[in-house]
């Protein structure tokens, strides 16, 4: 049984990290063959598509995945894909519902985010919601049975997208950072789109003919509801963060070009660095959390919790000191930009830390404590935000005062989370746990 998930976790994780190696080449390939305001415009665009999508594609996914696994470990194979599909049909209709409502307020959104440029893009990302919310329940589904075809799936997604950006920029591309980063969202609209049509084509079919059931969409919303919303402050709120980014920094001194340089160099090249590790934690997040939502006693979950933070540990401590030592080479040769650098080496901190959080984060929803979860990982969100706005405006700090902000709030997250942990495994009940 120990080897299969091993070997199971080493495909995930294989398969996770091509993903992440074949998106990383988009990222050094669009830092060099497309304007910094562009990438800019097309990283503020989907920042905010993905903060109104995120509680369809991280608590539904999550909560299906526990629920199927519950039920799978008692032999309910019927039980698990009614769950699923009662997933599918609320992630549908959530999100076609979301991409009818914000379509008529994109110009106020863009308003609001403070730079009217990102309309156009932003119209240009919706029809992917409903794609991306139906594939990340399927996957969630998977991960429950013990599949890792979700990597495979991936893959397919990011090569599809990768080879439209390559054609939509090569043909069409030069015409202005808005018609650009416009063109880059399309090539991801439609990334999701096939990943979708390969998906459905992937799944088991039923045994028996199911059908989704209200008690099973009632049990989904309470699970899945403490996990979006715990999501969205952390995911939602950096992002948020990073699109006021520009203004702060223009109090703190710089141009209006200057700042969304800044923060293109930032969003485009730096951050996807320091989050390159997640590539080998996020398999070992995905894995756990069914895993522990099967734990049946006290030393199997406490056994699942030591290993997974080990690696966790290992991964983001070795990341630490290579893009400490190395950070600036690497922007200098791979991006071609030696801010790049600099923003790395300063922002390295973070690669350790999300590690252990997301890793945790994944052991205490599998221990049904999603409502604790989210209330830790509200307050280190709401450090990072406070601290970014007053840091950040500084001229002395500038882009390394929001480099503190989020290293906070990672920090406070992480111990809260030790702790819940600690304390749910002293109360362990199996089966999932206790009530969050």
């Amino acid at each position: 049984m120990e080897n299969r998930l091993l070997a199971r976790a080493a495909r995930l994780c294989a398969g996770n990290a091509a993903v992440r190696a074949l998106g990383f080449g988009m990222r050094i390939w669009l830092a060099r063959a497309v304007d910094e305001q562009a990438l800019g415009i097309f990283e503020m665009s989907a920042q905010l598509s993905m903060l109104l999508l995120s509680p369809l594609v991280s608590g539904l996914p999550q909560a299906a995945s526990r629920m199927a696994a519950q039920r799978m470990s008692r032999g309910d194979a019927a039980g698990a894909e009614c769950a699923g599909r009662a997933a599918r049909m609320m992630a549908g209709l959530g999100a076609g519902a979301l991409t009818l409502v914000c379509l008529p307020l994109t110009p106020l959104l863009a308003r609001m985010m403070g730079d009217a440029r990102m309309a156009l893009p932003f119209v240009a990302a919706l029809p992917a919601a409903v794609p991306l919310a139906l594939c990340a329940v399927y996957y969630g589904c998977m991960y429950a049975r013990g599949s890792t075809l979700p990597a495979s799936l991936q893959l397919t997604e990011q090569s599809v997208r990768l080879v439209c950006a390559l054609v939509l920029i090569g043909v069409l591309g030069g015409a202005g950072p808005v018609q650009d980063a416009t063109l880059l969202t399309a090539a991801q609209t439609a990334g999701a789109i096939v990943a979708l049509a390969l998906t459905r084509g992937a799944a088991e079919p039923p045994v028996e003919p199911v059908c989704a059931r209200r008690c099973d969409m009632r049990a989904l919303w309470r699970s899945a509801w403490p996990i979006s919303l715990g999501r969205m402050s952390a995911s939602g709120l950096r992002s948020v963060n990073q699109m006021l980014l520009p203004g702060r920094l223009a109090l703190a001194g710089l141009s209006g070009a200057a700042a969304m340089r800044e923060y293109g160099v930032l969003s485009g090249m730096a951050l996807p660095t320091v989050f390159l590790p997640f590539m080998f934690t996020g398999p070992l997040a995905t894995l756990a959390l069914p895993r522990m939502a099967g734990a049946r006693s006290r030393r199997e979950a406490a056994h699942l919790a030591r290993r997974s933070l080990a690696l966790a540990g290992a991964a983001g401590g070795a990341a630490w000191a290579l893009m400490a030592g190395l950070g600036p080479v690497v922007g200098s040769r791979v991006f071609g930009s030696a801010r790049a650098g600099e923003m790395i080496r300063m922002l390295a901190a973070l690669a350790p830390l999300g590690c252990l959080v997301q890793t945790l984060g994944a052991l205490l929803q599998g221990m049904g404590r999603e409502r604790a979860a989210m209330r830790s990982t509200l307050a280190g969100a709401l450090c990072s935000t406070a601290l970014t706005w007053t840091l950040a405006a500084q001229p002395a700090l500038g882009i390394r005062g929001f480099a503190l902000a989020l290293s906070a709030g990672q920090a406070l997250t992480l111990a809260a989370h030790g702790a819940l942990l600690v304390r749910g495994l002293r109360s362990f009940a199996g089966a999932g746990g206790s009530a969050g």
